[in-house]
């Protein structure tokens, strides 16, 4: 069986820009789903399938051998500004150590690309990351000066229900269009605690994550909570930054999450549950994730989490 490498190889650049050409185009921001980061767009949610069972994503015969995930990964602070050192990883759900011998994905990156956000012209850098088909995964992102960062897919990348595919090579991959994701330096962490009157305790977990509706749109309105442990919740909202104690439900950002988790004495990592209520007070998007100390633990909160991984 061939490798993913061998695939990413043979693929020329020529298919790598249409590849991302479609990811992008019909969207006025990064791919579908990512607008939200535009403080102009106003929400639209839609909870309708929380009363009606799960969509099944239909699988062709046969199955397409690779999965790609695109997205953009910038500077917190900064967007949408390049991280400068920063290594992805892609490593199988249930190792903890992911050794490099044992990583499951070829990383393709960053690549500037431009775009539009809110009328004016931007470039973002890019990444690609090429895994098996079906594999159940998480992405680790490291960068010196940076918070450590583990990106959680909730479930197998198989895709989503518009069936975009590509080929490498001579291998089918669906493709998987992400939401941005975000890097917080060390000190913009401190920072963050002391606007709200809060003080970041090294060694304690993060938890950052966003809140999605049926639709597949960043989510306004809910609230998290979480099972195995304590931390100081909070949510990130446009227009007053970050709040806490308690926090306001999510605007159209759809972040949220919890700090200064404290983990068992010794335990080098520790898994707890975190669930969403939606404006009508609804739960929804139970969801298990690690965390570790001194890290950040990241994903989405959303209808049905393990249909797939996005």
């Amino acid at each position: 069986m061939k490798s993913v490498g061998s695939y990413v190889g043979a693929c020329g650049s020529v298919q790598w820009v249409a590849l991302l050409a479609a990811l992008l185009t019909g969207c006025t921001s990064l791919a579908s789903g990512t607008d939200h980061w535009e403080e102009k767009l106003e929400p639209n949610p839609d909870w309708d399938c929380l009363q009606a069972p799960p969509q099944q994503i239909s699988i062709p015969s046969p199955a397409p051998t690779l999965v790609v995930y695109a997205a953009a990964i910038f500077d917190f602070a900064n967007p949408p500004s390049r991280v400068e050192g920063l290594t992805v990883e892609a490593c199988q759900i249930t190792d903890t150590e992911c050794p490099m011998s044992k990583q499951v994905g070829q990383v393709v990156g960053p690549m500037d690309f431009q775009t539009t956000l809110n009328g004016a012209t931007v470039t973002v850098p890019l990444y690609q990351v090429v895994m098996p088909f079906g594999v159940d995964a998480y992405l680790r992102l490291n960068a010196p000066g940076y918070l450590r960062q583990e990106y959680f897919f909730g479930g197998p990348l198989i895709g989503t229900p518009s069936g975009l595919t590509t080929m490498i090579g001579e291998a089918t991959a669906t493709v998987i269009s992400g939401l941005p994701l975000i890097m917080l330096k060390t000190a913009d962490a401190g920072n963050l605690a002391s606007a709200i009157g809060q003080t970041r305790h090294p060694g304690q977990a993060l938890i950052a994550l966003r809140t999605i509706d049926c639709t597949g749109q960043t989510a306004a309105g809910v609230t998290l909570q979480m099972e195995r442990a304590q931390g100081l919740s909070f949510s990130y909202l446009a227009s007053l930054a970050l709040t806490a104690d308690p926090p306001q439900p999510t605007d159209s950002a759809g972040l949220a999450g919890f700090a200064n988790i404290p983990l068992p004495n010794g335990v080098p990592i520790f898994n707890v549950t975190v669930e969403g209520k939606n404006p009508d007070s609804v739960p929804y998007g139970k969801s298990p994730f690690p965390i570790r100390p001194d890290q950040i633990t990241s994903g989405e909160i959303r209808p049905f989490p393990t249909l797939y991984g996005r």
